[in-house]
């Protein structure tokens, strides 16, 4: 079972809910514009007289997929949410955006659920859920009516990825027979919801990526660390065959959802897209160096969206974004800089099997690699609705940094007090690169005596000073939004 610190307190979830429902109210009256006309106002599937075996040939703007102008887009369960509306109220604008706000603060939930487990830190879930409801990103999908599939995705990949986490909690071995149920119950409740996922938007393909990826992660932090390549394992061999054969599953689950989308596209599989949708695969064609270059360099824009979101626009067609056709630009600094963070902190979590570390860069990364024009370009260079479900990862990545580096001022005083968990990882890095040791069991009071005075104190105030200034540039950005 798990424990008492990866359950959350009913009422501090429905004051997260609360606090998303206040800070989107005021989209209520937002009318039917851009992006919306084409997926409601002249979307002819919304309306009673057409069939409902419909949403499942069509794209999501009514187009058949078959047709040489469609997008590609199928995401036929968000469309049929849009016909439930439009049963009820219409094209009356108010039903879509609130039932838009709702979806957004159901996500707030499940990003204070999903941040319980993955950082097993009930306070470090709250942190993260509250930087999650004040992130400007979310303007575009909450305030957009066609921000809807977008929605509709974040809540089931995040419920899906919580049944998949706890179907992950009891050892096969020491399990009883019906605990052993249900295991096997949340592990195909989370796969049902990663295919409604996949219906809600393409995005939703990475739920099948994650849940191996988690499995994965279970079996390399179950190896004890630092102790030789000849070490026992902690699970038992039949765990680690369930293990691999859930592993197994999930890949072809997301090889099934691929062909199915591939079939719903007819025999043009691809759309060709125009200079003002997608300006790279227009004009770059042919260039495979300068389309990489560029789509690097958009990966830095998208990052600056998450950790500085001063700028922000619905749009961001040609010629908004420069492209870079030249090694010798000097935007490239930004992307191997990006790049080579991203590969630090991974490396970081794969060397020390920091579960909640990995976790964290694998819902920022997979989410985000449907969108980064990495295997197929996309119908937009760079939108911020993209970045919704990324962002959870982004939250907690944040703080699960706020929860390492962050030294209570009752820690100065060391007498009194034991070394915590974050504490005495830090201590295992300064050591472990001083002196070239893998593994270190700070025993001696002395010992940890020192390091702390040494550390604490700059760690403490320059993480304050971030953190003041972090929250400054978030309430600049949000007034300006």
């Amino acid at each position: 079972m798990a424990s008492d610190r990866n359950c959350c307190p009913l009422s501090a979830t429905l004051c997260l809910a609360l606090l998303a429902v206040m800070t989107n109210v005021g989209t209520v009256w937002n009318e039917v514009v851009w992006d919306d006309r084409a997926a409601v106002a002249y979307n002819t599937d919304l309306h009673r007289s057409t069939s409902v075996s419909n949403l499942w040939h069509n794209d999501y703007w009514g187009q058949p997929m078959t047709a040489v102008d469609s997008h590609k887009s199928w995401r036929p369960l968000a469309t049929l949410t849009f016909r439930w509306n439009y049963l009820v109220h219409r094209l009356e604008p108010v039903g879509y955006h609130v039932i838009n706000i709702f979806l957004h603060a159901l996500t707030t939930c499940l990003v204070m659920i999903v941040g319980a487990h993955v950082l097993r830190d009930r306070r470090s879930a709250m942190i993260a859920s509250l930087m999650f409801v004040a992130h400007p990103i979310h303007t575009e999908p909450v305030a957009s009516i066609v921000g809807r599939a977008d929605l509709l995705c974040g809540v089931f990949t995040l419920a899906a990825v919580y049944f998949h986490l706890i179907s992950s909690v009891v050892s096969t071995c020491d399990a009883t027979v019906l605990h052993q149920m249900n295991r096997f119950t949340a592990w195909a409740i989370a796969h049902a919801l990663a295919l409604a996922a996949c219906l809600s938007k393409e995005v939703g393909i990475a739920c099948f990526p994650l849940f191996t990826a988690f499995d994965m992660i279970i079996l390399l932090c179950d190896i004890q660390p630092w102790k030789g390549p000849m070490v026992k394992p902690r699970t038992s061999p039949p765990l680690r065959r369930i293990t691999c054969l859930r592993c197994a599953i999930s890949t072809a689950c997301a090889l099934i959802v691929l062909l199915i989308h591939a079939a719903r596209h007819g025999k043009q599989l691809l759309y060709s897209w125009t200079v003002l949708e997608n300006s790279v695969a227009s004009n770059l064609r042919g260039d495979v160096r300068a389309q990489l270059l560029s789509y690097a360099y958009i990966h830095t824009q998208y990052f600056s969206k998450l950790l500085l979101p001063l700028r922000l626009s619905y749009d961001y067609g040609h010629p908004c974004i420069d492209h870079v056709t030249s090694v010798l630009d000097v935007r490239n600094l930004q992307s191997f800089t990006l790049y080579l963070l991203l590969l630090v902190v991974t490396i970081v979590g794969l060397l020390y099997r920091l579960k909640s570390v990995l976790y964290t860069i694998l819902l920022i990364a997979l989410p985000f690699v449907p969108a980064s024009h990495v295997f197929l370009p996309i119908g937009t260079i760079l939108g911020e609705r993209l970045l919704y479900l990324p962002s959870v990862g982004f939250c907690l990545l944040f703080a699960l940094l706020y929860r390492t580096v962050e030294v209570p001022a009752k820690t100065m005083k060391v007498s009194e007090h034991k070394p915590t968990c974050n504490s005495h990882f830090l201590v295992k890095v300064r050591r472990s690169t001083g002196h070239r040791r893998r593994y270190i069991e700070m025993s001696s009071k002395s010992k940890w005596r020192r390091i702390v005075q040494r550390t604490a104190p700059c760690a403490f105030l320059i993480w304050r000073a971030q953190l003041a200034t972090a929250g400054a540039l978030f309430i600049f950005a949000g007034l300006r939004t």
